[in-house]
């Protein structure tokens, strides 16, 4: 956000209360790439994409340093056809019921721009924000 390639973001930074069925948005200001970010986005149908979690990388926060166990990787991905805007929803409901558990979404290096250029620039790696 400010001067970088992120537009928006649901949830917001440090946002609480969120529901545990919760769609996890990214809104960039120019059309990016969207093989970067779904990881089989070539199929006909968005209901059978899934993220590509080279890129896209959700985890609980509480773990540092984060374990395989602790990234959830099986989330449905879509994107809006201008390119701008990605949705992706995980499988299984966030968080407990029982009590608050924070989570980080990193966007990686590895997304590009639609006409190739590195996501976050030459000197950027990554993009990450925080909500419980």
């Amino acid at each position: 956000m400010g001067g970088g390639i992120v537009e928006s973001h649901y949830p917001a930074r440090s946002a609480t209360g969120i529901p545990r069925n919760t769609k996890i948005i990214v809104t960039f200001k120019e059309p990016m790439r969207t093989a970067t970010f779904i990881a089989d986005g070539a199929t006909p149908d968005p209901v059978d994409d899934t993220i590509n979690a080279e890129n896209v990388k959700l985890r609980k926060t509480i773990a540092n340093p984060p374990t395989e166990r602790d990234f959830i990787t099986n989330m449905k991905a879509a994107a809006t056809p201008d390119g701008k805007t990605f949705v992706f929803v995980p499988a299984d409901l966030l968080g407990s019921p029982s009590e608050p558990i924070s989570y980080t979404l990193r966007l990686e290096k590895g997304l590009k721009k639609a006409n190739g250029d590195d996501a976050f620039g030459r000197f950027g790696t990554f993009y990450e924000w925080s909500f419980e």
